[in-house]
């Protein structure tokens, strides 16, 4: 069920579109995450909300503030590789500033396999990019250019949170 949210309201194109009961703001990729494992239940079972236009939780939203959400309260554990990385399970990127520093910055959802067998995601990043399915290895490692140098998963403990 989240795999097939996260692929009918990327936002990508009119076929596509935002899911119109939550606000599309710039940089809504944690919130779109989160939208898309409420569509697979979470809500009903954590206490984590977003009332779909003006008031929601930190963890809802911020990229740093999911990520100890859903392991604090043992919804999600956590990968460092990709090895039996599923659709429906989350990734978060790590990237470098310009100042030297690093932050985890953006999240987005596993949403199937390229022709390679490798991880395709989508996401929520500005209303002028969006993301439909994308390789992963567009973006990492392999692009440089892209400032990532990290990427973890989020892996739901509870099965349903997939599609099927």
């Amino acid at each position: 069920m989240a795999v097939n949210y996260a692929l009918s309201h990327c936002g990508d194109n009119e076929s596509r579109p935002a899911n119109p009961n939550f606000y599309f703001f710039d940089y809504d990729c944690t919130s779109f995450v989160a939208q898309c494992w409420n569509a697979a239940g979470l809500s009903d079972a954590y206490d984590f909300y977003c009332d779909g236009k003006y008031n929601s939780t930190y963890h809802w939203t911020e990229v740093t503030e999911f990520y100890n959400y859903v392991t604090a309260h043992q919804i999600a554990r956590v990968e460092y590789s990709s090895v039996g990385i599923n659709p429906g399970d989350i990734i978060q990127f790590r990237y470098m500033q310009d100042d030297g520093t690093t932050s985890w910055r953006h999240s987005a959802i596993i949403t199937g396999y390229d022709s390679n067998g490798g991880l395709c995601y989508t996401s929520h990043s500005d209303r002028a990019n969006p993301r439909y399915n994308k390789s992963l290895s567009e973006v990492y490692p392999k692009e440089t250019n892209s400032g990532v140098i990290e990427v973890r998963f989020l892996v739901p403990l509870y099965p349903t949170y997939y599609t099927s």
